[in-house]
């Protein structure tokens, strides 16, 4: 999943850093991202990106205080970060969650699971991670020895099928001519997709769309809407407009106006 790489935004914000995984690891994980405290809570409108992720909540002394599995959400949510509060998640695509839970994913979808058993190798790991006070930069780098080791012994991962339609969202704009390129039955493809993703392929397709026509606008200001909404598969504008409203919330002009694609800062000399 190289090719895709989702667009997220954070309006005003600076307490929001990312990290490659290791380069390896780069065709599964989209990083590695920190939210540092505040002065004082601060709410972000999170949009869906065709990802689920790993959320640790820290006390500021760096003590573990909750370890969560956002499933892919399929419209926007807002999330308060509390001022005394490290944040630190792993971004997985979408394609590659079956390589880390091989649970059934069906009912994971635009839901927050607390103490889920599906990332028990995962919880084992960190908890000996933090019992030798590693820093938020060293557990970074824990987790990447980790996430290195499970590839290379790794019994499971995602079907062809699920890579196969992803790739083909991003090459072509109509559902059905992408379904049909598979010589399973759609029954099937619907079981497997759920099964391994939370979602089905026609609300990743959806996501997909929705992520190629906002950063298409967002790299182009100047094109039309119309023009936008056409080219990635929408029926016209109105139908465009309204499925923006939808997952994110904004309108596409309101988007234009107050958020934009959040720079990919890196770790510096804040963290530890």
């Amino acid at each position: 999943m190289a090719e895709f790489k989702p667009v997220i935004w954070h309006e005003g914000t600076s307490h929001y850093y990312e990290v490659k995984p290791a380069l390896p690891l780069q065709r599964l994980i989209d990083c590695y991202w920190v939210s540092l405290p505040q002065m004082n809570e601060i709410e972000s409108r999170i949009i869906p990106d065709l990802c689920a992720d790993f959320i640790m909540t820290f006390t500021p002394e760096m003590k573990l205080k909750q370890l969560r599995y956002s499933g892919p959400n399929t419209r926007y949510f807002l999330s308060i970060d509390q001022s005394s509060e490290v944040t630190l998640g792993i971004r997985f695509y979408l394609s590659s969650l079956r390589n880390w839970l091989p649970n059934n994913l069906s009912q994971t979808k635009d839901q927050l699971l607390v103490e889920w058993d599906g990332f028990a190798p995962f919880s084992k790991h960190l908890m000996m991670a933090m019992e030798m006070g590693l820093t938020c930069c060293q557990l970074i780098s824990s987790f990447n020895e980790f996430f290195l080791k499970e590839l290379s012994t790794e019994q499971t991962s995602s079907s062809s099928l699920i890579k196969n339609i992803i790739k083909n969202s991003l090459e072509m704009v109509d559902y059905r001519e992408i379904i049909c390129k598979e010589v399973v039955s759609e029954r099937t493809i619907q079981r497997i997709f759920r099964e391994e993703t939370g979602l089905s392929p026609y609300e990743a397709y959806d996501i997909l769309r929705f992520q190629k026509a906002l950063k298409s606008m967002l790299i182009n200001p100047a094109r039309s809407l119309s023009d936008v909404a056409l080219s990635h598969g929408y029926c016209d504008q109105a139908h465009y407009n309204r499925r923006f409203k939808v997952i994110s919330g904004l309108t596409p002009s309101e988007v234009r106006q107050s958020c934009r694609n959040y720079p990919r800062h890196e770790l510096n000399d804040k963290i530890n």
